[in-house]
């Protein structure tokens, strides 16, 4: 499911038709607030993040397949039982909105691990088809401290053992 997926649930497509309406109208306000909605509620997520935390590959691993398999689903087939297009908007919306929005700080904690800064995870919601090989290259990337050892500094002394 994609982002024109979600819009045509919304109603969108009605506008190509010959009948415009007040309620066609409503229906093209809320297509745009769907896409501010999808678009800026995982860069806030992004911008917040700074906890100092990290994730490690297999916790991203998970993250990774729930959000990009068992999500959408999920979200079809809620869809399926509604018969509202409105109600199938909601449901589409809130359906990629709330687990992206965990998702994007997931991505934020798994690139700062493998060392990297938050420019990274931005291209992950920003760039339509690089993100998928933005998150492979996060899976599969080493931690900054795999194999490495923890230098232990000795305070009193000044020296790195």
């Amino acid at each position: 499911m994609t982002i024109s997926d979600c819009l045509s649930y919304s109603g969108l497509t009605n506008i190509y038709t010959n009948s415009f309406s007040g309620d066609h109208l409503l229906s093209v306000l809320a297509d745009l607030l769907v896409l501010i909605a999808l678009l800026s509620v995982p860069w806030l997520m992004i911008a917040k993040e700074n906890s100092g935390k990290v994730t490690k590959r297999l916790p991203f691993s998970v993250w990774t397949l729930v959000v990009i398999v068992i999500v959408p689903l999920v979200i079809d087939y809620a869809i399926q039982l509604v018969e509202e297009s409105l109600s199938k908007g909601l449901i589409a919306v809130l359906g990629f909105v709330v687990p992206a929005t965990f998702y994007a700080r997931e991505v934020v904690r798994r690139a700062r691990d493998a060392g990297h800064g938050k420019k990274l995870p931005y291209g992950v919601f920003m760039l339509p088809g690089i993100n998928f090989l933005i998150m492979i290259y996060l899976i599969f990337a080493s931690s900054r401290n795999d194999g490495a050892p923890e230098l232990k500094q000795d305070v009193s002394a000044g020296s790195v053992e």
